[in-house]
């Protein structure tokens, strides 16, 4: 009875801060997003381009977030970044994005309607994030993915806002959007680190307020990489 009520517990922490987290934008700032870029580099960070805000695409339960890359010889890169703050890639195009509607990131094509309202092409965004391929007025653009640790020798790895907050020391506690896997699922909740005893990560959600412990073994890679971070 009790290992029953221990789990209704968890449960009910658990389905507090996923619910928060459906609803929660965790856009990062411009700087942060410039800074990964920069790591990146290559082609994903041109000389003297510069990072802006556009906005958060809702797709579903979860939102992308978009960038307007202008590079200095004219263009742009339409920036994606998901919603616990990876990097993705981006789309280049000679259209600025300008805004953001649900599940896409509106370019600005020049051209106003017979009221003289801005027209905009659509640069959608699934469920699944960007497409490989999409055509802006016509014309076909691929998707420059991030590249991955395993791509090939020498490639520049994903380095994440985590990775690039270790090189600035330890960092203080906040909301965040954790995994938890528990029973054979996986839980998004987000939550703030409050504790380590015993072995457990002690978590506050900010669904509801309730703290809860759970094994390192249930929190994901980038979890327990975001412990390692911490000022404790």
């Amino acid at each position: 009875m009790k290992k029953q009520l221990g789990l209704l517990i968890v449960f009910a922490l658990l389905v507090g801060m996923s619910a928060k987290a459906e609803e929660k934008k965790n856009m990062p700032k411009p700087e942060a997003v410039a800074t990964e870029l920069k790591a990146v580099g290559g082609e994903h960070y041109p000389a003297k381009m510069k990072v802006s805000k556009v906005g958060s695409v809702k797709v579903d339960e979860t939102f992308y977030h978009a960038y307007s890359g202008s590079l200095n010889e004219g263009g742009y890169h339409v920036i994606l970044v998901d919603n616990k703050g990876n990097y993705l890639g981006f789309y280049p195009c000679e259209f600025e994005p300008v805004d953001v509607e649900e599940g896409a990131v509106l370019l600005d094509s020049g051209n106003s309607d017979s009221e003289g309202n801005t027209t905009y092409f659509k640069v959608p965004v699934g469920k699944d994030g960007p497409a490989d391929k999409i055509r802006v007025d016509g014309t076909p653009v691929a998707f420059v993915k991030v590249p991955k640790k395993d791509a090939k020798p020498g490639a520049t790895e994903n380095v994440s806002p985590t990775a690039t907050a270790a090189a600035a020391g330890p960092i203080q506690p906040e909301y965040r959007e954790w995994t938890i896997t528990r029973g054979g699922k996986s839980i998004p909740a987000r939550a703030l680190y409050v504790k380590e005893a015993s072995g457990k990560v002690f978590l506050k959600s900010e669904g509801n307020g309730m703290t809860a412990s759970f094994s390192l073994q249930e929190l994901s890679d980038a979890d327990r990489d975001y412990l390692k971070l911490l000022e404790k």
